[in-house]
């Protein structure tokens, strides 16, 4: 079966590329929380991202209040490494949908979306996470700099 891994450079949108032909594909990533190795990878997957929502309401509730600017900067650079993280992780799942893709008989294939228009979709999802980045990386220096200046 065809493998897929996610090649990342410092600076860029991480990628899905397809590999070789291999029997077995091994988990890339070591599982971080507990027991979630004994887990199945699509709850994991899923828990996961709801903890991720979890954490951005949070975030939300601490950025109404008006004592919160002291933070500010601290707060947005763990933003930006959040959403890198996030680039990344969307790259292993455009990895998976591909896998799963490939997986596919032929006959059920001819039903399915092209491959084509998944990489596309996931594209542009990479495209505008990294943009949240940048955008955000400005706005911590930015910020940063102002309120050094007070």
């Amino acid at each position: 079966m065809p493998w897929y891994t996610v090649r990342s450079i410092p600076g860029s949108v991480p990628v899905c590329e397809r590999g070789g032909m291999t029997a077995t594909r091994g988990q890339t990533a070591e599982p971080h929380a507990i027991g979630s190795a004994l887990r199945d990878p699509a709850n994991r997957l899923y828990d996961e991202a709801c903890s991720l929502l979890a954490a951005a309401e949070g975030l939300r509730h601490a950025a109404e209040g008006p004592d919160a600017a002291p933070a500010l900067v601290a707060t947005l650079g763990c933003v930006e490494a959040s959403l890198e993280a996030i680039a990344i992780a969307v790259s292993h799942m455009h990895c998976s949908a591909l896998a799963r893709y490939d997986e596919r008989d032929d006959e059920v294939r001819k039903r399915l979306h092209e491959a084509g228009q998944i990489s596309a979709a996931f594209a542009t999802l990479k495209r505008n996470l990294s943009a949240s980045r940048m955008g955000c990386e400005a706005a911590r220096r930015v910020t940063g700099r102002l309120l050094a200046d007070r």
